[in-house]
């Protein structure tokens, strides 16, 4: 068990990595096939309160790990639960199979898997407790 001393924050960031199988067969098709679906997502949820429009993916955040398979390496700076999630990442990996069966037809898109590693804040120390979790 470790006992913190002194300023311990609350707050805590998070790194996802997700691997997607996907129709074309390059890095830069798709990241062109991903930002149109990251832009159909931002006008059909822009309107909700509290929306946070996510940046479009870019070639340092994304790496081919075989044919038809990528690697999206993301940060979000604010993780608590998987109720924080970035609300395209929860339609990537959502039970609802109508959703999954649209994206997949119109983007060519599968998500294979979701990793979450928590980055939490050090103490002053430098002391953190890493967790990861898969989805």
């Amino acid at each position: 068990m470790k006992i913190r001393k002194g300023f311990v924050s609350n707050s805590s960031s998070s790194s996802f990595i997700i691997n997607i199988h996907s129709a074309v067969k390059n890095v830069d098709d798709f990241i062109k096939t991903f930002n149109d679906f990251l832009a159909e997502h931002i006008e059909n949820k822009s309107w909700q309160d509290g929306f946070v429009q996510p940046q479009f993916l870019t070639p340092e955040k994304v790496e081919q790990s075989g044919p038809n398979d990528f690697i999206i390496k993301e940060f979000m700076p604010f993780y608590n639960s998987p109720d924080d999630l970035p609300e395209y990442i929860k339609e990537l990996k959502s039970d609802d199979p109508q959703l999954l069966k649209e994206i997949e037809s119109k983007y060519g898109m599968k998500n294979r898997g979701l990793r979450i590693i928590n980055n939490p804040p050090k103490d002053e120390n430098g002391d953190t407790d890493n967790d990861e979790s898969t989805y």
